[in-house]
């Protein structure tokens, strides 16, 4: 007794026996009425390559954090940072000249070991990194379907191979719609009744495989006269301080139709130098 109520353990009788036969039950008519669907395991090639890709984010990750400590260590400590042409903040002239910084003890010290942490987690980016192409290179139909991919402006073998990542097998997908919603670039609705309305997308799925995807929607726009076009329709719809990152956005989501096609298709992408057909 804990303040006049009962504790029911999970190995008591009554109340929480009944909740789980009643989720069970209703388990059981879930299956028998087709309203429960089965989840696709990826084959082991695709986990595998998951891994990697995965792997690498991590590395990817504790190297730009490794250099937000360096520059919040040298603001902090009123040092600044060394300069460099634009495009190569973090090259080895850089950081060379920061090896070489006049620092007190402790200071020194602590700059020395970032500066470590951030040589490992560079060279493990590179390493895994090469690991990814030989893998990739080594799987026959992963390697089609990167050549496929990567036809795509906007997406090189970085983001190709996450795209598969988390894909999986191209034959698993039904339609053109999931592709988008399974990366979270669909947009929420809240409808009632006869009234429809969407909002955000959902940004359900893997975030990073979505923001690769949405980064590779600016380099697009460069190359490909359609997705400029579509931008900038988008962009005209909605105030000045959105529109950008909407139109960007739904840059991103019109790429999803792209790789489906190249994918279930098993074809390049062209890119047409006349506004027209989509693909």
């Amino acid at each position: 007794m804990f303040g006049g109520i009962p504790l029911v353990g999970p190995n008591s009788t009554g109340t929480t026996r009944k909740n789980k036969s009643a989720g069970l039950i209703k388990i059981a008519e879930g299956l028998r009425g087709g309203q429960l669907k089965g989840i696709h395991v990826p084959s082991s090639s695709y986990r595998e390559l998951r891994h990697l890709t995965g792997l690498r984010e991590t590395f990817v990750r504790q190297a730009t954090a490794t250099k937000c400590r360096i520059k919040a260590l040298l603001l902090f400590e009123g040092i600044a940072f060394p300069e460099a042409p634009a495009g190569s903040q973090w090259s080895q002239s850089v950081l060379k000249q920061l090896k070489k910084l006049s620092c007190q003890g402790a200071v020194r010290f602590k700059l020395d070991s970032l500066l470590l942490s951030l040589e490992f987690a560079s060279k493990q980016v590179v390493s895994t990194t090469k690991q990814i192409r030989s893998f990739c290179s080594q799987d026959a139909q992963i390697k089609k379907c990167i050549g496929h991919l990567t036809s795509i402006p906007g997406i090189g073998r970085i983001v190709a191979s996450h795209l598969l990542a988390r894909i999986g097998d191209y034959r698993e997908m039904q339609n053109v719609r999931q592709l988008a919603s399974f990366l979270g670039l669909a947009p929420a609705e809240d409808s009632t009744g006869d009234t429809v309305r969407k909002s955000e997308i959902t940004r359900s799925g893997d975030s990073r495989t979505r923001n690769k995807l949405i980064q590779g929607a600016w380099a697009a726009i460069k190359r490909d006269p359609e997705l400029a076009e579509f931008y900038k329709r988008i962009y005209q719809r909605h105030p000045r301080d959105r529109a950008s990152r909407k139109a960007i956005v739904a840059v991103a989501r019109k790429m999803t139709t792209r790789i489906y096609a190249v994918l279930t298709q098993q074809r390049d992408y062209f890119i047409h130098d006349a506004v027209g057909s989509a693909l």
